[in-house]
């Protein structure tokens, strides 16, 4: 369904372009480049690019990004000249073995079943150079207000407790728990088992613990304030912001 849909109609995450959204995002991809380390003149996979919007945060790089949606390609292409962007599948990159430096894929392991997640994990290994950095992002099961039973808000996007309690026991949230495109949100630890198969998982982090989408548009400018504090308080330890950054290299 969810290939489907991104091959359909592409998809601009960015519906939301309040200050709010827009901060949570650079915030987000500032992290992500950070964990990158220096990528001077080095050759990056963006793994399911999208528009290009992490484009900007590592142009210094032999940038190449893959998407399976014909229309963010397109878009990516008209807005980023210097980048090469491509349509295809993340599970299946048609490039040759040890093709890329470094590997980053920003929320998008989230849109693929446990079974697509193997083969791309696969696919990254295998593009990507022995020792390469390879960095993900994705939604984190522990956010904090993600696991608010926010069943009095007319914005369907917490999940219940009792999806919550079978999360931490399986590992994941699935059934399309926040946006209907969206598979899975991860344990920390459950993520790490599947990543090492592939890979060597180096670091799990976290991003601000605050971003309350639900009551978006109230008092933006406090709201605001919150999440920039929220970013410098990370409760690095627990792990509760909500994207999770796994820094990873190809050493198997």
């Amino acid at each position: 369904m969810t290939r489907d849909f991104y091959q359909g109609h592409g998809y601009n995450w960015q519906t939301n372009s309040d200050a709010l959204f827009r901060r949570a995002w650079h915030l987000l991809f500032t992290e992500a480049q950070e964990s990158m380390g220096n990528l001077e003149g080095i050759k990056l996979m963006d793994a399911g690019c999208g528009k290009g919007e992490f484009y900007p945060y590592v142009s210094s790089s032999s940038y190449y990004g893959i998407d399976i949606s014909k229309d963010n390609i397109e878009r990516a292409k008209e807005h980023f000249d210097k980048g090469s962007f491509l349509v295809g599948d993340v599970s299946k990159m048609e490039f040759d073995d040890d093709f890329f430096d470094a590997l980053v894929s920003t929320e998008v392991i989230e849109h693929l079943t446990l079974n697509q997640l193997s083969e791309f994990l696969g696919e990254v290994k295998r593009v990507t150079k022995k020792g390469g950095r390879v960095v993900f992002t994705t939604p984190n099961l522990y956010y904090l207000w993600g696991t608010i039973p926010w069943s009095f808000c007319p914005v369907r996007r917490r999940m219940s407790l009792w999806k919550f309690a079978k999360g931490m026991v399986n590992g994941f949230v699935d059934e399309n728990y926040n946006l209907p495109v969206h598979h899975y949100r991860f344990k920390p630890s459950f993520l790490k088992g599947v990543i090492n198969e592939f890979l060597d998982v180096k670091n799990i982090k976290s991003t601000y613990w605050y971003n309350n989408r639900a009551i978006h548009g109230l008092l933006p400018e406090f709201q605001l304030k919150v999440l920039n504090f929220s970013n410098r308080i990370k409760f690095k330890p627990l792990l509760l912001g909500q994207q999770l950054i796994i820094e990873c290299e190809n050493n198997k």
